[in-house]
């Protein structure tokens, strides 16, 4: 009788295991696709994989017979709807439908157990920003559904301000792959209203993580600096180390640009704080000068005629007080300063080696001021260029320490690959 007992508990078990299944796997095709269905969404068009694979698999459907609607505006109703139906499969737990009221009651409800909504902000029936769309569908699938496959740092989405409260959710989705922006430069347009066709596609990303799709935003308001590194929102500094900052307004659509220093970032950072009229490119904004360890983080904004932030970025200088020694052969160390974010690396006994691949490379002009600052780096850490090994496609610099010298090459010459290499050499 016990055993009996012990097999029906575990064949529950086992039975409730299966029913509560959760993850993508309980995403599946459910309905057959053919272009019959919708007749305004046509083959050729940018967006119909994703409304055929969002139908099959049971996420969204039409607004009338054969109509899907790409165009149309989504509401805050349909968008409860989806968001509720995607945390359903995923988890396995069913949303319960009512039988009296508004279609869209049993939804909110599912929502608001769920944690996808703390509350029920506006009109259903209206169409929703893309921004409260975002926020809403970043809570769709748990955290662990939505791991990040893009660095994307804060304050880098140009229309976007960081302290705005969706933000964090919106960065989320940029992170995960499931929004990419408008264009390259990974604009957002969060006041607009979203678009059926695009809900469709970010469905599909949602469900199917193979969709999802890696990104490197381009951000032509870049700000740069001859510190050591290319990547303009996390520098590394030394103690008496000397750059400067550089705005980047190649359209000259900015009128003005404002660094504004953060929890009193001045007493690590010498700088001319303040407000320029930014017209034309490559404009210097700030001489910086590191003056104490620390962490510096400063906001540079671009502003409009009436001083209202366009964009914002958040930038951060890490000042270290000790360089590392040559005398002991810190070559890692070293030549990490130049760039923390590497694609190669190679060691031997007597040289060391990085590779990086920094998407601003695709600026010639920002890809030229990097590589003066790593000249003018080493000149101030007393390194002598030798023009006899210079040439177009790399630079040559040696020092000597205790009668031992060292080299550092600096080789561009893969610029077509989008490559910098920098060697330390033991000689």
């Amino acid at each position: 009788m016990k055993n009996k007992i012990s097999i029906l508990l575990l064949v529950l078990s086992l039975s409730l295991n299966f029913c509560f299944a959760t993850g993508y796997d309980n995403f599946k095709i459910q309905k057959d696709y053919d272009d019959s269905i919708f007749g305004d969404v046509k083959a050729d068009q940018w967006y119909y994989d994703n409304v055929k694979t969002a139908y099959q698999y049971g996420l969204i459907n039409g607004k009338l017979y054969n109509t899907f609607d790409p165009d149309g505006d989504l509401t805050l109703a349909e968008t409860i709807k989806l968001a509720a139906t995607l945390r359903s499969v995923y988890t396995g737990k069913a949303i319960p439908i009512k039988e009296t009221g508004q279609w869209y009651e049993s939804y909110v409800d599912f929502a608001l157990d769920e944690g996808i909504i703390k509350e029920l902000n506006g009109k259903l029936d209206a169409p929703i920003k893309r921004i409260e769309f975002a926020s809403i569908f970043a809570k769709a699938l748990p955290s662990q559904a939505l791991r990040p496959i893009n660095r994307i740092d804060d304050g880098l989405i140009p229309d976007l301000p960081i302290t705005d409260s969706h933000a964090p959710d919106v960065y989320n989705l940029y992170r995960a792959g499931v929004i990419t922006g408008s264009n390259e430069e990974g604009v957002f347009l969060p006041k607009t209203n979203i678009k059926r066709r695009e809900v469709a596609t970010i469905l599909t990303r949602m469900a199917i993580p193979a969709n999802r799709k890696t990104i490197t935003l381009i951000n032509p308001y870049t700000v740069s600096g001859y510190i050591p590194t290319i990547y303009p929102l996390h520098h590394t500094m030394y103690v008496g180390e000397e750059g400067f900052l550089v705005f980047n307004d190649k359209e000259g659509k900015i009128p003005n640009v404002a660094i504004v220093p953060i929890n009193n970032s001045d007493k690590y950072i010498s700088a001319s704080w303040g407000k320029w009229h930014a017209a034309g490119d490559n404009i210097i904004l700030a001489h910086l000068k590191a003056i104490k360890a620390g962490q510096a983080q400063y906001y540079v904004r671009s502003l409009d005629e009436n001083d209202q932030i366009i964009h914002e970025q958040l930038l951060k200088v890490n000042i270290l007080a000790e360089l590392p020694s040559l005398d002991k052969y810190h070559a890692p160390d070293f030549v990490k300063i130049f760039n923390p974010y590497i694609v190669n690396e190679n060691t031997t006994d007597n040289s060391h080696s990085i590779s990086f691949q920094p998407s601003s490379l695709k600026d010639k002009d920002y890809q030229n001021n990097s590589l003066e600052s790593y000249r003018q780096m080493l000149k101030a850490r007393g390194f002598s260029a030798d023009p006899a090994k210079s040439n177009s496609q790399q630079d040559y610099f040696i020092k000597i320490i205790d009668g031992i010298t060292y080299s550092v090459l600096i080789d561009y010459s893969q610029e077509k690959s989008n490559l910098i290499t920098i060697k330390l050499n033991k000689e």
